[in-house]
């Protein structure tokens, strides 16, 4: 089963999906503004880059949600 991982602020409710992650636009901030979420490249690494957030009032809800689920959800 595939996931993707979900970031969401608690003060806005706003939440970013993996797909909102890219270099196109390597930076996000939620409504509020208490959620910056992006990406940081990483050289000599297996890995591309990785997802940072940072938060200015409260922690976010990070969690991954099983996109199987999801399509069923929304039937």
């Amino acid at each position: 089963m595939e996931n993707y991982l979900i970031v969401e602020c608690l003060e806005c409710n706003e939440a970013f999906r993996q797909q909102d992650f890219h270099e196109e636009s390597p930076e996000i901030f939620c409504k509020c503004e208490n959620l910056e979420v992006g990406i940081k490249k990483n050289e000599n690494s297996t890995y591309a880059f990785h997802v940072a957030v940072t938060y200015s009032k409260s922690r976010p809800r990070i969690y991954e949600l099983n996109k199987k689920n999801e399509e069923e959800n929304k039937k």
